[in-house]
């Protein structure tokens, strides 16, 4: 038989959805090298075989919002997973704070801080990854078990009312973990001032050579740490102590990072300490991921000295550390002002135990009152010898014209506020606003 002149060739192929490949009444699609199947809400995997979306999140160890994070997916209710941290994200933990009944995530850190306190974690380790666009938690997905180290697990710290409820723990100043040859300065008064004495209940303290800006005292940690707090005190055997100071932190040593107020995004000032002996404290709204932290002395009584120690979590694997880097601020209502500023609180509406003179009466106490035309300083003071009993003393000011603001760990209804002066410079003068809503 003779061909013909220009023959076609025929391929008979069998259509690759006509069996029927995308399980769970998912949609067959063909394409060039096969077919895809498109999953409806709870499957996935190539033929959506798998019912892969997150059931529940339990956080085990540590306190009620901080601790290793554990999961069970719908596939399998009933047993709970850790969380490796391949694909983990700082959006992720928010959700995970979130679904839990808190604000956010504060920080997230090695799993590998908290055993496992909880008969029901399986050994195995789930990887799950969370779209940009997830509103919950549920909606992550739980991809392929692994079999990495159990050491890379997820742990995270959930914003509570305060900082302070999840404050970490001490990270070796005082206790002596970090080495004398991790604390260094930019300068010391002599060896008995200088920086192995910069620890927390110290005998001495840590005191500079000269008292100008530039001053600071570094702790460098073995690896990157999540710090969340610092504990001032001043010099223990005179009334040397440091009355503010800035904070800044680095992961290499080159590059620098101030802290600043998440309010206002300036430079934060700390109040510190008002005598030798008390321990101040303060907790970060934003934890920092650092290596080294430096604390700068602002002012002072008599001369810059200070003993001190860092709380926080750690240390860090490099993942964890550039989760964090990244992570959001806890949100956090600090309400608005609600009228001593600008009157619309009356005069008849302030009042005090006493007044020092014409000056210092309490309607004077309104913040950023004026001096009056002979060029007197209005502020309220009462009389030296008046006192109150008082109920917690917050970090106050260091100067007679900053502002300080101190948020209460727990807001409070209120229909008369009181401010009893417990420490101060020459009298007990000030002027505030209040801050909240009205309810």
């Amino acid at each position: 038989m003779k061909l013909p002149e220009n023959p076609t060739g025929y391929i008979c192929t069998r259509p690759a959805c006509l069996s029927d490949p995308c399980l769970h009444q998912s949609q067959c699609t063909e394409t060039d090298d096969g077919f895809n199947c498109t999953c409806l809400d709870g499957w996935q995997g190539k033929r959506c075989e798998k019912a892969t979306f997150i059931e529940t999140v339990r956080i085990l160890g540590g306190n009620r919002n901080e601790g290793r994070i554990v999961f069970a997916p719908r596939y399998s209710p009933d047993k709970f997973r850790l969380i490796h941290q391949n694909g983990w994200t700082a959006h992720a933990s928010r959700l995970v704070c979130q679904y839990l009944g808190f604000q956010g995530a504060y920080g997230t850190i090695n799993g590998n801080l908290y055993g496992e306190s909880s008969q029901d974690v399986y050994a195995k380790l789930g990887v799950v990854s969370c779209p940009t666009n997830a509103a919950n938690i549920t909606d992550c997905w739980v991809d392929e078990e692994t079999d990495d180290d159990v050491n890379a697990t997820i742990g995270i710290v959930c914003c509570s009312e305060s900082p302070s409820m999840c404050p970490g723990s001490p990270l070796g100043l005082e206790n002596g973990a970090i080495p004398d040859s991790s604390i260094t300065a930019s300068s010391c008064h002599r060896d008995g001032l200088c920086t192995q004495h910069a620890r927390l209940n110290g005998p001495t303290s840590w005191s500079t050579s000269v008292l100008n800006t530039s001053q600071w005292l570094q702790v460098q940690f073995r690896s990157n740490f999540l710090v969340s707090g610092i504990i001032t005190q001043g010099r223990a055997s005179y009334d040397q102590y440091v009355t503010s100071y800035k904070q800044s932190s680095s992961v290499d040593s080159m590059v620098w990072t101030e802290y600043k107020d998440p309010f206002t995004d300036s430079v934060k000032v700390f109040p510190a300490n008002y005598d030798r002996t008390s321990q101040v404290r303060h907790y970060f709204r934003r934890a920092m991921t650092a290596r080294y932290i430096r604390l700068h002395p602002n002012t002072y009584y008599r001369y810059k000295s200070l003993r001190l120690e860092l709380i926080g979590y750690g240390p860090l694997q490099d993942d964890s550390a550039a989760i964090d880097h990244d992570s959001e601020l806890c949100p956090l209502d600090r309400g608005v002002p609600l009228g001593v500023e600008d009157g619309r609180i009356p005069d008849a509406s302030m009042s005090s135990s006493s007044t020092y003179n014409h000056v210092t009466l309490a309607r004077h106490g309104r913040l950023n009152t004026e001096p009056d035309l002979s060029g007197n300083s209005k502020a309220w003071t009462p009389q030296p010898t008046d006192q109150d009993k008082w109920l917690k003393v917050y970090p106050a000011n260091y100067d007679r014209e900053s502002h300080v603001t101190s948020l209460l760990p727990k807001p409070v209804r209120a229909r008369y506020v009181r401010f009893h002066p417990i420490t101060f410079l020459s009298h007990p003068s000030m002027r505030v606003e209040v801050l909240g809503h009205e309810i």
